[in-house]
């Protein structure tokens, strides 16, 4: 998909960045994990600008977020774009074990 977006003059191409999708009716499932998607994205292109839209701020240690932000702007050849958000979805941080989200925290932390 990256690869004929690009093909057809698109400029950027953007995941998201969720642990689990609700489906209507069928509850939450897994879906794959948005820097994982953008790493392949950026490797599979030359031109295309990669973003996420958004990596949740509440799902990595801030330094291992910034380590692979730092990766896959090295990958893309300095194509990646880091959008940044502190996540809404308390189902998700519950199913994975993170503490529930207070968006002060979260950004304190990613600041520092």
């Amino acid at each position: 998909m990256a690869r004929s977006a690009e093909d057809a003059g698109l400029d950027s191409f953007w995941v998201r960045d969720h642990l689990l999708e609700r489906l209507d009716g069928s509850g939450e499932i897994g879906c794959w994990e948005g820097l994982t998607v953008a790493a392949a994205v950026a490797a599979c292109t030359s031109r295309i600008i990669v973003g996420t839209l958004v990596a949740c701020t509440g799902f990595r240690n801030p330094a291992l977020l910034a380590k692979m932000a730092e990766n896959l702007d090295e990958i893309s050849d300095k194509r990646f774009v880091l959008g940044l958000g502190c996540g809404w979805n308390d189902v998700e941080f519950a199913a994975f074990g993170y503490p529930p989200n207070d968006a002060s925290i979260v950004s304190r932390k990613l600041y520092r």
